[in-house]
This record gives structure tokens, C-alpha cells and sequence, in this order.
């Protein structure tokens, strides 16, 4: 039996078409092409570009990474160059392979995601979409996530979509850590998001109970790894009941072929691989042919029928 691994992600005007749903999430290939001498980036669906914004950030102080028994802690901080200098650079080296990326954007204010937006504008067509980071630790107020407010997230989306135009699709990076994600995800579509990335990282905190200190420099951070799979199964089966037509990319979790399978089956077009490129970077080419040997097994002829086939009677 042949099996199509092919992935479609809908939008408002058409489909995002990849070889197969298996996405690089942002932060876990870098802003270029760190990995490329030893990740074929063709082989992977997509790879999302770790958040950049209109400045150059530093990031946290060190230690940024932890590893803990079921995942891992970050407070990496988005350092990362401003999109112009990174324009001249990375965005170059990208442009010369054939692999196919998703731009990410963040900011403080929503005059940061504007004028992100615009310096991005010129060179869209190079992406498959482009990702508004919504869900980082960095917001006007400075004590809560933009993702945490359907106002914050309406407004931002609609901002960014009126400053794109309707060139490139929009997809919006939430946060599992809110009341009702429905109501933000909801708040996002009607903002203009063509796509839900659903989740980033839980917020977490781990300690060295020999030190009594945090194993992060800035104490707490966002939590991943396998250990969140079920959190993040969760909302986006609430998120494709409530919006069947929305695409998804389900992001939290995800290490194997059957997980991956299990994301899609709860409602994701397609699936975020992050923690587990840190183990290995060659994580998601290996993950996409273990979910088509899923899809074998199993007498699945086309990986997207799996979505939103979650057997609940």
C-alpha cells in the first residue's frame, strides 16, 4: 500500500501544501541554517524560524536549558539579531536551499508586531506562513502573556494581517496556560489567523533540591517534552470541535511517529517538533517515517485522514 504523507494546512484562501506534517517548531533549528550539515531541511514539511523581532534582544541570563526527567526547562529569552541585520544574513542563507520555512515574529508592544510585520513584507513570499508569537513572557504590561487576553490577540493579529495584506498566511502562537482556549483561539480567527500553533511551552519551575535554586538563571521558565503531550492533545481537540475549519499545527510533546499520529487524530493538520530536535536534530525526518509506517500498520493510505478522528463513544 502506498501511503500519501502529503499535508495540507487550510487557509483562507487555499491550503498550505507540504511533502509531509512534520514542522521544525520555532527555536529548535535556529535563525538560519545551523543545522543544515547534518539535517536535509526538503526533508522535514517546514521549518518555523526562531522568534525575531524588530530589535536585537540578548536573552536570558545563563543557565538557559535544564534537562529534566520528562523534558525540558528553557528561559532562553528570544536573543536573537533585529529582522533587518538578520535580512542581510540568515535570511540569505535560508533562501538558497530548498527547504520551506515559516517566518516568527514577536514583540513587546503592538507597535513591535506592526513594524515586524512591515519589515518582513518585502521578502514574504519566500515562507510558507508566517507565525506571530503571541504566547512569550513579553508584553506592554510586562506581567502577563499577550495570549492570555483576547483583546491583546484579536488586536496584535489584526494589526499584523492589515500590515501583510492578504500575501501570506497568518498563524498565531497561543499559550495552553489561559482560562479558555476556545475563547482565545476564537479572538485569534477573528483578528484574521489563518492557522493555530497550539501550544508553546507550559510555564514551569525546577530546582536543584541540594542548592534550593532554581536550575534556570531567571528562575522559572517554559516547560516541554513529552511530559506536556496530553495538555496539548487537549486544547487543540477543543479548539478544532469548536473551529472544524481552522488550521492547526499541534506543537507540545511530540517524540514519535504514534504521537504525532495521536496530535493529528485530536484535531492537528499538522505537528510542532522542538524539545526532541534537541535530543537529535534529525528527529523530525525520523518522526515522519515512523508515522508513515503508522499509517502502514494501520491501513491509513493518507496521513491526513488521520485528523480530527479521535474515537471518544
Amino acid at each position: 500500500m502506498l501511503i500519501d504523507l502529503t499535508a495540507k494546512i487550510p487557509t483562507r484562501s487555499g491550503a498550505i501544501e507540504l511533502p509531509n506534517p512534520i514542522i521544525g517548531a520555532s527555536g529548535s533549528f535556529g535563525h538560519s541554517n545551523e543545522l543544515f550539515e547534518i539535517v536535509d531541511p526538503e526533508e522535514v514539511g517546514a521549518i518555523t524560524i526562531k522568534s525575531l523581532a524588530q530589535y536585537e534582544s540578548p536573552g536570558n541570563k545563563a543557565p538557559r536549558v535544564a534537562a529534566v526527567k520528562t523534558g525540558m526547562m528553557n528561559s532562553v529569552g528570544l536573543p536573537g539579531p533585529d529582522i533587518s541585520s538578520w535580512i542581510k544574513d540568515g535570511y540569505l542563507k535560508i533562501k538558497e536551499t530548498n527547504g520551506r520555512f515559516i517566518m516568527a515574529i514577536w514583540g513587546q508592544t503592538y507597535d513591535d508586531y506592526s513594524k515586524a510585520t512591515s519589515l518582513i513584507a518585502p521578502i514574504a513570499n519566500t515562507f510558507v506562513a508566517l507565525e506571530i508569537n503571541l504566547s512569550c513572557p513579553n508584553t506592554e504590561s510586562g506581567n502577563r502573556l499577550f495570549a492570555q487576553s483576547e483583546k491583546d490577540t484579536k488586536e496584535i493579529t489584526r494589526l499584523v494581517r492589515k500590515e501583510l495584506g492578504d500575501e501570506l498566511p497568518i498563524s498565531v502562537k497561543l499559550s495552553s496556560g489561559v482560562t479558555s482556549i476556545t475563547d482565545i483561539a476564537g479572538a485569534a480567527i477573528d483578528g484574521g489567523a489563518d492557522v493555530l500553533t497550539l501550544f508553546n511551552t507550559s510555564l514551569g519551575l525546577a530546582l536543584d533540591p541540594y542548592t534550593r535554586r532554581p536550575l534556570l538563571g531567571k528562575g522559572a521558565g517554559g516547560y516541554s517534552g513529552e511530559g506536556i503531550l496530553p495538555i496539548a492533545q487537549k486544547g487543540v481537540f477543543e479548539v478544532r470541535k469548536a473551529f472544524p475549519d481552522v488550521g492547526i499545527i499541534g506543537t507540545g510533546g511530540i517524540s514519535s511517529g504514534l504521537s504525532a499520529a495521536s496530535m493529528m487524530m485530536c484535531g492537528a493538520n499538522a505537528v510542532g517538533i522542538a524539545t526532541a530536535v534537541f535530543a537529535d536534530p534529525n528527529a523530525p525526518i525520523k518522526i515522519a517515517h515512523e508515522l508513515k509506517e503508522f499509517c502502514f500498520d494501520t491501513g491509513v493510505a493518507k496521513a491526513s485522514d488521520l485528523v480530527g478522528t479521535i474515537d471518544l463513544d
